[in-house]
């Protein structure tokens, strides 16, 4: 909820492919502010990421859940791609390392 004193930055509209843990493919949108990139709104400190279903419905999707993320505009892809593991995620173990 916002507060009377909070600052509402414009946001930017970013069409993106995305691809879960799970192998789901979501084709959508999301959001950044000013100069922000796609790899800073991954990479910052909030858990869940407000995503824009291409059938215009709006969800939260936890950034855990996300294998890999593309964006649709070239200009876009400059110092966006991003794979898990996440800088923000929990650590994730590959198969080569022990218990």
């Amino acid at each position: 909820m916002y507060r009377s004193n909070d600052v509402i930055r414009p946001k930017t509209k970013i069409r993106v492919e995305l691809h879960t843990g799970a192998g789901t493919i979501l084709e959508g949108f999301v959001f950044v502010s000013g100069h922000e990139r796609v790899l800073d709104l991954l990479n910052n400190k909030e858990l869940f990421l407000p995503f824009e279903v291409s059938d215009g419905r709006h969800v939260m999707l936890n950034k855990e859940l996300i294998a890999a993320i593309w964006p649709h505009d070239q200009k876009w892809m400059e110092n966006t791609y991003a794979t898990a593991p996440l800088a923000q995620g929990p650590a994730r173990k590959t198969a080569n390392q022990p218990g």
